[in-house]
């Protein structure tokens, strides 16, 4: 048997807290280092349903994604889900941007889906840690690529035509559309990420570059996967398992 401060020390050599971006939250958010574990569960994020499902598993830790506490809390009350942690006794450790940066976590894990090959990171000065990935695809048309991703991602995928054949395309899951600037001073011809807005298509197609929205949930999930993997290995006597989960994105 084993504690939660030996889960979280292991997912700290894999993707150092430390190494998190300045407006994170990552790390221990709800629970106590010296609370024994049985069973771990991945979530992408914890909500209320996403504890009920830990309890009703024989949960001791959620690991997730995204943090359950990203900004200062200034009241705890009953209904809220770090509130419902403790009461459940249930350990919370996030993973945000360590997993966003890392090597082999959501953004190798999404090139991967997309197979791409000759996968690299795209720096980028604004990062200590870029979470972008650029890589080769077989050339296509855009609407031919949003297709191939919907086929590989699920969901709906959104994107703009600037007209060429895509062949050179980088990535970035979840919120990467504040990197379209970034992106746009290389040579390539498409970004995929999760989420943009009406002005950052246009922003694109001045900018010649083919963008598409994939969904937040669609872009990310794929980590869980590898970081399941990575567990189980470590601890080979400890259930790990990948709670079941959906966008909560619903398409007319």
């Amino acid at each position: 048997m084993i504690k939660v401060s030996e889960v979280y020390d292991f997912l700290n050599e894999l993707y150092p807290f430390d190494k998190q971006e300045s407006w994170d939250n990552s790390g221990l958010l709800v629970g106590n280092k010296d609370n024994l574990v049985n069973k771990i569960v991945l979530a992408l994020d914890i909500t209320s349903q996403a504890v009920e499902q830990a309890e009703d598993m024989g949960a001791d830790v959620i690991v997730s994604h995204h943090p359950v506490i990203f900004q200062p809390l200034k009241t705890l009350m009953s209904d809220s889900v770090p509130f419902q942690l403790a009461c459940s006794d249930i350990s919370a450790i996030c993973v945000h941007t360590p997993l966003d940066n890392a090597s082999m976590g959501v953004n190798d894990a999404l090139a991967k889906m997309l197979r791409l090959d000759n996968v690299k990171i795209l720096n980028v000065k604004q990062c200590e840690m870029s979470p972008l990935r650029i890589g080769e695809t077989q050339e296509q048309s855009a609407e031919e690529f949003a297709t191939f991703i919907r086929t590989r991602l699920g969901g709906d995928v959104r994107f703009n035509d600037c007209g060429k054949k895509i062949k050179t395309v980088a990535v970035c899951g979840g919120s990467g559309s504040c990197f379209i600037d970034d992106v746009a001073n290389f040579e390539i011809d498409a970004f995929v990420t999760g989420d943009a807005g009406h002005h950052n298509f246009l922003d694109a197609q001045e900018k010649g570059l083919s963008l598409f929205a994939a969904g937040h949930y669609e872009t990310e999930i794929w980590a869980l996967k590898i970081l399941e993997k990575k567990l189980k290995d470590k601890f080979d006597d400890i259930d790990v398992e990948i709670m079941e989960q959906y966008s909560p994105i619903k398409n007319a």
